[in-house]
This record gives structure tokens, sequence and C-alpha cells, in this order.
């Protein structure tokens, strides 16, 4: 079918086809013509339905590498250690695929194992600073929401324009096939 570019397009939201994998690449230019590079793996799993009306999603990001450069600064490395409390993420999306609601208690569970772990490695005024300012961030559900809704890569996922009405489970199957 083709359409006229008078014809409205609008997606069709199927979250069961949303598990993938994804690249991203973002720049960050201060102003300076010294742009950096962040880039890390995204991971969308799509994990059911709650009370058929939302769908069910785990965020994830690995791999952070600044610059062309696996994240080996200390700064860097202890950014990295404090995001795993945040990841894997919880949230519901609605029939639209827009974010409905995010699931923060499980965040500060995992939060109380990775700073043991994170304290035996990284000491200083600094270290200590920066990991009492994610646990005040992380116990503050705003915060987190914050956090979530600002992120560049899932912010936008979840904010495609897609139609309320889904597919059949015929369809999805065969496009799943493919």
């Amino acid at each position: 079918m083709v359409m006229s570019s008078k014809e409205p397009f609008s997606l069709t939201y199927n979250p069961q086809l949303s598990s993938r994998e994804y690249g991203v690449n973002l720049y960050i230019d201060e102003g300076n013509n010294d742009p950096q590079r962040i880039q890390f793996n995204a991971i969308v799993q799509y994990c059911g339905e709650f009370e058929s009306n939302y769908s069910i999603f785990h965020l994830f990001k690995h791999d952070l590498v600044l610059n062309r450069n696996l994240a080996d600064e200390h700064a860097i490395q202890l950014a990295v250690e404090c995001n795993k409390a945040f990841y894997p993420l919880t949230l519901l999306t609605d029939k639209r695929g827009l974010i409905y609601t995010l699931r923060t208690d499980n965040i500060l569970e995992r939060w109380k194992e990775q700073r043991v772990k994170i304290e035996r490695y990284f000491k200083g005024e600094e270290a200590r600073q920066y990991i009492e300012a994610t646990e005040s961030a992380l116990m503050n559900k705003e915060k987190v929401n914050m956090i979530v809704l600002g992120d560049l890569f899932f912010s936008q996922f979840f904010e495609l324009n897609y139609r309320s009405d889904t597919r059949s489970e015929e369809y999805t199957s065969e496009l799943q096939s493919r």
C-alpha cells in the first residue's frame, strides 16, 4: 500500500515487538568545539501485560564508552558502579506506549547491596560525597522519575505517537516469525 503525503501516518503499538538492544551515541557540545561522545547499549525488554491495560518493560544500560575509550577514569567508573543499582528499571506503559509509572522500590534494594561493593573500592571525600548524593537521589521518587524522563534515549523511545488500537495476536505472531 502506498500512502499519499496527505494521509496521516501513525504507528501501531506492538509492545511484544519492542524487545531489542540498541546502540546509543550521544554527542554533548558545551560550545567549546570539543564535543564529548557517550556510547552505551540500551536494552528494552518486553515482559508481559499488567491488568490488560499496561505493558511491562525492563530497561537496561551497559558498556559505557566515553570518547571511544572504555570508561576507565576513576570518576566515571564510580558513576558506572552507582548506575548498577538503577538498572534494570521496570516501567509500565499505557495502550499508546507512553510511560504510565515506574517501579522504584527495587532500586533501593539493589542500592543497599551495591553501596557496600562501591565503598570497598572507592575511597576519599569526593567518592563519599558522590555516593551520598546518589543515595539521596535514589531515595527520592520524583528525582528517580526525572532521571528516567530526562534520559535522552528512553524518554524518546517511550514518547513515540502510537495509535491506541493494538494488532491481533495472529499479526504479531506473523511478524515475529519473519
